[in-house]
């Protein structure tokens, strides 16, 4: 086991599931047990490993469920990782992940959900947040900064951080499983494509290339609460991304009702949260209610969906924005050296 910061406490698990988030915050998985399909079965899972030694890696714990899945699924995942690889090499570790097929990490999916992901990580405080995203060039001046709330940090953003040891994978950092889609009439379009776009979804499909990176994200930080209390702790609770949803310059938003991306402070707009409040779904998501283009994010390519959209579409190509990479690289992740994109 790697040894752990003095400057991170208890360690929970969350899901945006709350029938999950129930059960894990009533059970042992905040005693540091994790997440994991197969974790209680008796027999080692097979792994994949992606990305480089000196960069950004993925340990890939295929759960026994992933045996029913369709050709090309596993390829898909792999994909996925192998794209997170490339944009975010300056960051150096390794992230444990849990794959599932109509399961995850154990539980079975929502109805209706096409994925899920449940993620490991650590209660701390603002210091702690704003302090190590202030060595990498981050600054924090809302007018209302949650300087008192607890602050949920994914383990594979301690990782990042270096406040954890970042190529310890003896436990995962996270779960995702995705729906079988068995009886709605609708398949996955499988396509193990690194580009995410033109791969011609069906009107009767969905992309699974979008659903892979929309959930891997979430185990990598992409993660709202906007001062919820989904563990029981008894106070307001918030995340790294919190700290860039904003409803005014200056102004942070913090409840949940929408927002918008920015990085400098709130002056520059690089996308609309979703209102979880008014419509469900995830805070970290976002806008696509009524339409793909209510997120209003940068960088997507025409007629595609954002894969970080609240609410997916069938027959409808998606792809990462270049708001979504500013997202993952808010968390932390640190891009790819422009040298080594040279070479």
């Amino acid at each position: 086991m790697g040894t752990e910061s003095a400057l991170l406490g208890q360690k929970v698990t969350y899901t945006d599931n709350q029938a999950i988030q129930s059960a894990l915050s009533g059970g042992g998985s905040q005693s540091g047990g994790g997440v994991g399909g197969a974790a209680g079965s008796g027999a080692a899972s097979p792994h994949t490993m992606v990305g480089s030694a000196n960069g950004l890696q993925f340990d890939l714990i295929w759960d026994p469920s992933v045996a029913n899945a369709p050709a090309g699924f596993k390829a898909d995942v792999i994909h996925t990782a192998q794209l997170y690889s490339s944009l975010y090499s300056g960051t150096k570790e390794a992230v444990a992940i849990d794959v599932g097929w109509g399961e995850v990490g154990g539980f079975t999916l929502g109805s209706g959900d096409l994925g899920e992901s449940l993620t490991n990580g650590y209660l701390t405080d603002y210091p702690t947040v704003t302090g190590a995203l202030g060595a990498q060039g981050f600054t924090f001046n809302a007018s209302n900064e949650p300087v008192d709330g607890a602050f949920f940090v994914p383990s594979a953003q301690a990782k990042a951080w270096g406040l954890v040891n970042p190529y310890d994978t003896s436990s995962p950092d996270g779960a995702i499983g995705f729906g079988t889609l068995a009886g709605t009439g609708y398949s996955w379009n499988m396509r193990s494509s690194l580009t995410g776009a033109g791969s011609g979804t069906g009107s009767n499909q969905v992309d699974l290339q979008t659903a892979i990176q929309h959930e891997m994200s979430e185990v990598m930080g992409r993660i709202g609460i906007e001062g919820q209390d989904p563990f029981g702790i008894g106070m307001p609770t918030y995340t790294t991304l919190d700290l860039f949803n904003f409803i005014s310059p200056g102004t942070l938003e913090l409840s949940g009702n929408g927002g918008y991306f920015s990085l400098n402070d709130g002056q520059t707009a690089l996308g609309t949260f979703n209102n979880a409040s008014l419509y469900g779904g995830d805070i970290a998501d976002w806008a696509s209610r009524s339409s793909i283009a209510d997120s209003n994010t940068l960088g997507l390519p025409p007629g595609d969906q954002d894969s970080y959209d609240a609410f997916g579409r069938a027959g409808i190509n998606g792809a990462l924005s270049a708001s979504d990479v500013l997202v993952d690289r808010s968390l932390g992740y640190s891009f790819t050296p422009v040298s080594h994109l040279i070479a």
